[in-house]
């Protein structure tokens, strides 16, 4: 799991990064990455975290339809990465 928190941690990051910089095309293709690494690693992570991480989802779905890509960088940084290391 040490390896899957790494690689999910540096695409959170670059994900952020391209949001925080208004790089539209890599904030959406690296966003895309960031969802479908989560999927993957929530099948391994405890049901705690998989419960914590649910409602926050929601929150980043809606955020993004609501096209506040702040709000969703300040989720991933602060949120996501924060339930991701409660291991």
């Amino acid at each position: 799991m040490n390896n899957d928190l790494r690689s999910i941690t540096e695409i959170i990051n670059e994900t952020v990064v391209y949001i925080r910089q208004g790089q539209a095309g890599y904030s959406a293709a690296t966003l895309n990455k960031t969802f479908r690494k989560l999927e993957e690693i929530a099948l391994s992570l405890p049901q705690s975290q998989v419960e914590q991480l649910a409602p926050i989802l929601r929150v980043m779905l809606d955020a993004q339809q609501r096209r506040d890509m702040i709000f969703l960088a300040d989720i991933l940084q602060y949120e996501v990465t924060k339930i991701l290391k409660n291991q």
